[in-house]
């Protein structure tokens, strides 16, 4: 059950609310936090039943570990645990991969099929969080009905937001969420924005993008044009797809008076890698430098320390000791963070390529505080638009890998991101020009039509493209649009422009026809077209 599927709008969601706010006026303590964990298990046993006995059993052996950890904290028994978790993690994202492999070298196996848990990276990092942060005594442990809520409740079982349990444990406090009209107010309209996202701008480009790579699988030729269009259509998708997720899991969460972090901040605006690192999929980053980055430099700096060889980050006089420190676990990391997104090798490649994107930014930084020491407001602001540029040309560049249904696709798309396939534009361009189409033909233009002709952007999809892209670059995102009523707990209001502040979104009569017409169109489109799962469901 995906939240832009029919049983999601039209039963599920309406149906759990309903009986919420009937359950919540009942003077039994804590019937409304009883009745959200069955309506989560409910959801979490949709696709398949089964699957329950894995996410029960993962939840009571991490509480009970959570318990004798709080009580005496133990490196040996936490590392023990985590090993747990990530050997179940490994066993069922990769199981397969290893069957496949002995197949093919002849030994038979005793198991054919290892099924997939739905959302099993998700609810595995989050209990490891839990266990770090409760062996650092850095809250105390729940009680188990609120710790069984943590881990399962629905909106953010699936794919996220990866919260923290000392996120989730102050809102308990009280008992049950009780949540109010203005909650109800931000948290459909935020649903709204979220459903128009994935069923309309993200659908609109997955039209255009898969057309692109399924003819780099299946053809020997993408050219230069079709190629950028084709990556920065997916990229476009992408955005939508996950944003749009991002705001309805936080928009469900506070129509139930749960307040989830912020998870997706406008990342095409960012100036540079690191940047965007810090806008996209947000916890997923936080979890993976908390409970990885950080740990791993600051032992490899005390290693170097105890043998007498200067780390500091501040020593700009010798960064780079520090910089080869950072720089390798900045690879080893994205790698493996490229690797968690599935078993393709492409997967890792991606990470990788991020990670050299990570270690060049750092780089860059370190010189260029070293040379410039003086500011230039201008040298500034030709500095920014060139971040934000490059930024943007190497995350597209990137999503030309990751989405590449092989590395044969893999390697036509980057071909033809450097040309090797050809420079071509429309004749009818070429004629328009006259003679100022021959600087062109002198660089290796050339005009007429390409080898795949039968997926170069027409000027309805080109013009479809700038427009969205231009929607991620210089429009509010939702957050800051709703952001005088904090719609996620680490968005910062003092990050939203003066401008903006004076035409924010208010409840009222305006503001709520608006949203249920969209919301209306929305579920007509629901309704009558065929929608796919979220990209992120699958991982």
């Amino acid at each position: 059950m995906i939240f832009t599927s029919s049983t999601f709008v039209f039963s599920f969601l309406p149906a759990v609310f309903i009986i919420f706010l009937a359950v919540s006026r009942l003077k039994f303590k804590g019937a409304s936090i009883y009745f959200l964990i069955c309506a989560s298990l409910f959801f979490y046993g949709w696709t398949d039943w089964r699957l329950l006995g894995l996410l029960l059993g993962s939840i009571l052996f991490n509480y009970a570990l959570g318990l004798r950890l709080s009580a005496r904290p133990d490196t040996l028994r936490l590392g023990a645990g985590i090993a747990v978790n990530l050997g179940l993690l490994l066993w069922f994202k990769y199981a397969g991969v290893f069957i496949a492999i002995a197949a093919r070298l002849g030994f038979n196996s005793p198991v054919e099929e290892v099924m997939f848990p739905l959302a099993i990276s998700f609810f595995t990092f989050r209990q490891i969080s839990y266990l770090v942060d409760i062996n650092n005594k850095m809250s105390p442990p729940p009680s188990f009905t609120d710790y069984l809520f943590e881990i399962s409740f629905f909106p953010c079982l699936i794919a996220g937001p990866l919260i923290r349990h000392l996120e989730i444990a102050p809102q308990l406090k009280a008992g049950a969420p009780r949540p109010s009209w203005e909650d109800f107010a931000v948290g459909s309209t935020l649903f709204t924005i979220g459903l128009v996202k994935k069923v309309i701008l993200s659908e609109t480009m997955m039209v255009y993008s898969d057309k692109v790579f399924e003819s780099a699988t299946y053809f020997d030729q993408i050219s230069f044009v079709t190629a950028w269009v084709g990556a920065l259509a997916y990229g476009l998708q992408i955005y939508f797809d996950f944003s749009g997720y991002s705001d309805m899991a936080i928009g469900v969460a506070r129509i139930f008076g749960i307040t989830l972090p912020l998870n997706f901040n406008s990342p095409y605006k960012s100036g540079s890698m690191v940047e965007f690192w810090q806008r996209w999929h947000m916890t997923l980053t936080r979890f993976f430098t908390t409970y990885l980055y950080n740990p791993i430099v600051m032992a490899l700096t005390r290693r170097r320390a105890r043998q007498g060889l200067g780390t500091s980050p501040r020593d700009l006089a010798r960064p780079w000791p520090f910089l080869a420190i950072t720089a390798s676990t900045t690879m080893f990391i994205m790698t493996l963070m490229g690797v968690w997104h599935g078993n393709n090798a492409l997967f890792a490649v991606f990470g990788a390529v991020h990670g050299l994107y990570l270690v060049v930014n750092r780089a860059w930084r370190i010189v260029h505080k070293a040379v410039f020491r003086v500011k230039s407001g201008a040298l500034d602001a030709v500095g920014g638009v060139a971040g934000h540029a490059l930024t943007l040309l190497a995350v597209t560049a990137a999503w030309g890998i990751f989405r590449a249904a092989s590395p044969d696709a893999a390697l036509r798309m980057m071909s033809g991101m450097a040309g090797l396939n050809g420079l071509y534009l429309p004749e009818g361009f070429g004629i328009r020009l006259g003679m100022l189409a021959e600087p062109f033909k002198a660089v290796g233009w050339r005009f007429g039509a390409p080898p795949d002709s039968h997926v170069y952007p027409t000027l309805t999809q080109l013009g479809q493209i700038c427009a969205l892209l231009g929607v991620t670059l210089f429009l509010p995102n939702s957050q800051e649009w709703l952001g005088r009523f904090a719609p996620a707990l680490t968005f910062k209001e003092s990050s939203v422009p003066g401008w903006l502040r004076r035409v924010q979104w208010r409840p009222g009569a305006l503001s709520g026809v608006t949203v249920a017409i969209v919301f209306v169109v929305s579920l007509v489109l629901i309704h009558v077209n065929r929608q796919t799962s979220f990209v992120y469901f699958q991982f």
